[in-house]
C-alpha cells in the first residue's frame, strides 16, 4: 500500500539516482535543478529556496520496500484554492508499475481532502507521452495553455493540466 509523507533531507541522496539519463533528467526537471547529473546537495537547495519556502510542500510516497516517488505541491499564486503538482518522479526501479497513478491519486487526496483546493493543475512535457498518459487517466485534461523550454538548443513545449475536485475519476 502507498502512503504519502512529508519529504525528509535523509530522502534526496535516494530520489537523485532516479534518472540515468539525461533526457529522463530533463523531462523530470526542465533543468531547474542544473545540469545532469543531479546530486542530492542542489536538490535540497532548490527545496529550500528560501523564496519557496511559504508555497512548497515536498511529499514522498512509500510501501514497504522504501522511497517509491516524490513530487512537490506548490500555490502558483494567491489563490491558495489551487494547488500545482510538481517535480513527479517515480523510483527508476518502480515504474511503469502503476505507482505513477497512485502517487498522483494520494497527491490529489491531500490536494481536495486535507489542504481543501478547488482545483490542480500541472504542466507535462509533449514528449513525456507515458506521463500524459497517466495524468489524463486519472482526470487530468488540457486546459489550452503551454509553455516553452529551451533545452539543448530544441523547443520543449509543455501541455497544462489540471482536474478539479468535482471531477471523481482520480478516486477510481
Amino acid at each position: 500500500m502507498l502512503r504519502l509523507r512529508p519529504f525528509k533531507d535523509s530522502d534526496a541522496k535516494e530520489i537523485a539516482t532516479w534518472t540515468s539519463e539525461e533526457e529522463e533528467f530533463l523531462k523530470w526537471s526542465a533543468g531547474t535543478f542544473g545540469e545532469f547529473p543531479l546530486d542530492e546537495k542542489r536538490l535540497l537547495e532548490d527545496i529550500y529556496k528560501k523564496e519557496h519556502y511559504e508555497k512548497y510542500y515536498p511529499f514522498v510516497a512509500f510501501d514497504e520496500s522504501g522511497l517509491v516517488g516524490f513530487l512537490i505541491l506548490r500555490i502558483p499564486g494567491e489563490d491558495n484554492k489551487v494547488l500545482r503538482l510538481a517535480y513527479i518522479i517515480i523510483n527508476s526501479s518502480k515504474r511503469n508499475q502503476g505507482y505513477g497513478k497512485e502517487l498522483v491519486k494520494l497527491a490529489l487526496s491531500y490536494t481536495f481532502d486535507i489542504y481543501g483546493a478547488d482545483f490542480a493543475n500541472l504542466g507535462v512535457f509533449a514528449n513525456n507521452v507515458n506521463a500524459y498518459k497517466c495524468y489524463e487517466s486519472i482526470g487530468f485534461q488540457e486546459n489550452g495553455k503551454s509553455t516553452e523550454y529551451k533545452i539543448h538548443g530544441e523547443t520543449w513545449k509543455t501541455i497544462e493540466m489540471e482536474i478539479d475536485r468535482n471531477n471523481k475519476t482520480w478516486r477510481e
